[in-house]
């Protein structure tokens, strides 16, 4: 799959042509993808993934701002822009266009896991199937320091893993009920 600005096709590179395309709409945009669901961005800030096969397979996913948190607050300023509030009273301001993420679909049983984030990243957010809101994942507030910040991350499965400034690998399971845990150690 290709993923351009007005849409995404499927290429064929042993014969190096477009075979067809599978969605054509302008104001979509395409974050990632796990076999064929799509995580996509469309009316400003609304996500959603697509069964990029048959587009009637859509599942809307709650607004960003849905988030559940004693600390944290992510408010809708005007279209795109957001303020994220942090425990400290402090404040960050996000723009939708910066919005990236991650995706995990099990082909088998339809569960689903996305993590999404701002770039550049200071707190992920994620979400799964059942799931009734967003939930907030520090990178540095209240993590050990030997495994706090970013530099990548992989979601496989209930799985995040995240390769973090100190060269540490920070491994997060997100399967539990409404919740995650950190599989580190200091």
């Amino acid at each position: 799959m290709l993923f351009l600005d007005d849409g995404c096709v499927m290429y064929n590179p042993k014969e190096g042509k477009i075979e067809r395309s599978l969605i054509e709409s302008s104001g979509i945009w395409f974050l990632t993808n796990s076999d064929k669901w799509c995580l996509m961005l469309y009316s400003g800030c609304n996500l959603a993934i697509i069964d990029v096969f048959s587009q009637d397979r859509r599942i809307n996913f709650l607004p960003l701002e849905s988030l559940q948190s004693d600390t944290y607050t992510l408010k809708r300023v005007v279209d795109k822009e957001y303020c994220f509030e942090l425990p400290s009273g402090d404040y960050c301001n996000e723009n939708a266009d910066d919005l990236r993420g991650r995706l995990w679909v099990d082909k088998k049983t339809g569960e689903f896991v996305v993590v999404w984030f701002f770039n550049p990243y200071t707190y992920l957010f994620y979400c799964k199937k059942g799931d009734t809101h967003n939930t907030v994942i520090p990178l540095s507030d209240q993590v050990p320091k030997v495994v706090n910040g970013l530099t990548d991350l992989v979601l496989w499965g209930y799985r995040l893993y995240i390769a973090t400034k100190r060269r540490f690998a920070r491994v997060i399971d997100l399967s539990g009920y409404q919740r995650f845990r950190g599989c580190h150690r200091e």
